[in-house]
């Protein structure tokens, strides 16, 4: 092999390994949240609760390659409310994301546990409550997001509670109350609306990164 090819595979090499590098280094992303109705007050009068036991982000990547990062929070328990942040924040690498999924792992105790006020012409209070491990998949729903080192960005929780209810109506939720004043739907109560909650769940959220 002559000198001159050795030399320009020494410097791609090199070039090869500032790119990976360059694309290892960290920017760091917070965490709000964003509810989404046809209804403003369902917005305001609703909050999601959370004990979490881990958090994945998997992404991809037009300059480098496919990203996994891992947090554990050990049932760390979380708040949302609509265009609120919450206490959690991640390192992930830079680069433009040409897709990305957030997985959240919740813990079996009071896992999940969403409020609302009002459903339409149902003036009481709703609980949904679930007493078992479950995996909310958030699929991104911004397009190639590009995050440079040493900044923060903001990330999104979307969750649509219109579409959370699907299939759900007044009469349905004036059962789940018996006559008290909050309709309650979990596994002892209204197993079956909990049913169609859990089925609509991983396709009623999603997750977008502001740049």
């Amino acid at each position: 092999m002559s000198t001159k090819l050795k030399y320009a595979g020494f410097l791609f090499a090199v070039l090869l390994s500032c790119n990976k590098y360059k694309y290892s280094k960290p920017c760091s992303i917070n965490f709000k949240t964003e509810f989404v109705s046809a209804d403003p007050d369902a917005k305001e009068k609703t909050s999601v609760k959370l004990n979490v036991e881990r958090i994945t982000l998997n992404g991809e990547r037009t300059e480098s390659g496919p990203v996994e990062i891992e947090k554990k929070l050990n049932g760390s328990a979380f708040e949302l409310k609509d265009g609120k942040e919450f206490d959690l924040d991640m390192d992930i690498p830079v680069g433009t994301y040409e897709s990305y999924t957030l997985k959240m792992r919740l813990s079996s105790a009071n896992s999940f546990r969403l409020q609302r006020n009002t459903y339409n012409n149902f003036d009481k209070n709703i609980v949904v409550s679930f007493d078992s491990d479950i995996d909310l998949v958030f699929n991104s729903s911004s397009i190639s997001p590009k995050l440079e080192k040493d900044k923060n960005y903001n990330v999104s929780l979307v969750f649509d509670i219109d579409a959370i209810f699907a299939g759900i109506d007044e009469e349905d939720l004036e059962n789940a109350s018996n006559g008290s004043g909050a309709a309650l739907i979990n596994a002892n109560q209204s197993p079956e609306l909990l049913q169609i909650i859990k089925s609509n769940l991983n396709n009623s959220i999603s997750v977008k990164i502001n740049e």
